[in-house]
């Protein structure tokens, strides 16, 4: 047991001895970031109370800040969306589906859509009249069909 133990403390001062340089290596970086940060806080003081005096003596001279508008998918390009998607699944999801099983394959396709706009989709699709409801399932969801399509 006495050399098992001297072989593994004799391990253990190698690693301390392996890894003591990346710890000071590990510092001396984190040393260098904090820097950095400190002197791009400064800049950025500066670059503020440059803009300001600026925007006193020229305001034309500091542009103003823009911002990129979002942009919002209505809810009939969602539907459409949604139906587009039923359209190409071919029969994957089975003869009926509910709208949560196409919420799942749609996530698994990568496509950016909500789980309740897709709910609100079928709500619409179906309204429309394009996909019927054919059974209630267990817990009170609904399975639809997409019509002309069974």
């Amino acid at each position: 047991m006495d050399a098992v133990e001297q072989s593994g403390g004799g391990v253990r001062a190698q690693l301390q001895q392996l890894s003591e340089p990346l710890k000071a290596q590990l510092k001396e970086i984190e040393q260098q970031i904090e820097a950095m940060n400190k002197e791009l806080e400064a800049l950025r003081e500066t670059k503020r109370d440059i803009e300001f005096v600026l925007k006193r003596l020229d305001p034309g001279s500091v542009e103003k800040r823009t911002y990129k508008k979002r942009e919002r998918r209505t809810s009939a390009s969602r539907t459409a969306e949604v139906l587009a998607f039923l359209e190409n699944l071919n029969g994957e999801l089975g003869e009926d589906f509910g709208y949560t099983a196409v919420f799942k394959a749609m996530k698994d396709a990568k496509m950016a859509i909500g789980k309740e706009m897709v709910r609100k989709a079928f709500i619409e699709l179906h309204q429309q009249g394009l996909l019927r409801m054919t059974r209630t399932t267990s817990g009170g969801g609904k399975a639809y069909t997409l019509v002309g399509h069974a």
